[in-house]
């Protein structure tokens, strides 16, 4: 279940994790002895059962956090609190007012609490894991967050070690479709798609850096869709990885692990605007970048002196 966007310290790099020890451990003082499991690298698990739905509406108590939304390739982070959210008559979707965070219940399969350590400090989190026993979304605590809502919650929704975890229905998830089709679906909607060479990322993401200009990401997955606007103000790479950051949020990619960038072109009404998206090799859309269209001539510049075209996808 390691996926090095998530389990990785780099994850949190910059935005403000939790310091020392724990001044009341939840795992101690909140868990059924029965109930931990320890991993071989120390990692302290327990799995939390029941409704997945309701454990969603519990979220905000735990206040400050650092919410990161991915897979094996790509992580977006936000450090600030958890939104309150809005459920559906369902009960299998939920998002925030501003719909910068969109859950898809039908996409957990569990979720765990877990507690790492480094040689600094204690991490506490919350690990949604989607059906293929991937990290798909990730609630990471830091000295801002409330310990004791935490245990609470660790008290409540604490379970056996069972498979069984969230709340599913038998088909897939239409987000699912949505990222298995994605190519057809700007297709049939009149956009037109120009493969771009991976680097040409790192050059545009650079042009970006001190500029002032938000920029518009959004990570979906199986699970949740994160949508995000910030200003990058530092750009970092090494052993592969892009790491930009600035405003509470950080960007990172695995670049050895996509195929490919799309320009894709859609008309609004007589302008014409642009979108970066991010793919893997299997063809699914892993984030999508744009701007506001206060900013679209200047987006659309950059891009321009930056690419290098290759070939309609």
């Amino acid at each position: 279940m390691k996926n090095e966007n998530f389990n990785s310290l780099n994850a949190r790099q910059g935005l403000r994790p939790g310091t020392g020890t724990l001044p009341r451990d939840p795992f101690k003082h909140s868990i059924r002895p029965d109930n931990l499991r320890i991993d071989r690298d120390g990692r302290v698990r327990v799995l939390l059962a029941g409704n997945v739905a309701e454990l969603a509406r519990e979220l905000p108590t735990l206040g400050s956090v650092l919410t990161l939304t991915g897979n094996h390739h790509v992580a977006l982070g936000r450090y600030g609190p958890c939104p309150d959210l809005l459920f559906c008559c369902s009960g299998l979707h939920a998002r925030d007012v501003s719909r910068g965070l969109t859950l898809d219940f039908t996409g957990w399969d569990r979720v765990w609490a877990a507690k790492e350590f480094s040689p600094e400090r204690t991490l506490p989190s919350l690990e949604i894991i989607n059906r293929a026993g991937q990290i798909s979304h990730k609630l990471c605590l830091t000295e801002e967050s409330d310990l004791v809502a935490f245990g609470r919650l660790l008290q409540r929704f604490q379970g056996e070690n069972r498979k069984e975890g969230g709340q599913r229905e038998t088909a897939d998830s239409p987000w699912i479709s949505g990222l298995d089709h994605r190519l057809q679906t700007l297709a049939d909607n009149g956009c037109f798609v120009r493969r771009l060479l991976v680097p040409v990322l790192l050059v545009i993401l650079q042009d970006f850096v001190g500029r002032g200009i938000p920029l518009c990401a959004m990570l979906r997955n199986a699970a949740a869709i994160q949508a995000l606007r910030w200003r990058p103000t530092a750009l970092a790479r090494s052993t592969g990885w892009i790491r930009a950051t600035g405003d509470d949020v950080a960007l990172q990619l695995d670049t050895a692990a996509l195929d490919a960038l799309w320009l894709v072109r859609a008309q609004s009404g007589t302008t014409e605007r642009w979108a970066l998206e991010a793919v893997s090799y299997h063809h699914h859309a892993l984030l999508h970048i744009s701007v506001e269209p206060a900013h679209e001539m200047e987006w659309q510049q950059i891009i321009q002196r930056s690419c290098i075209f290759t070939q309609v996808v």
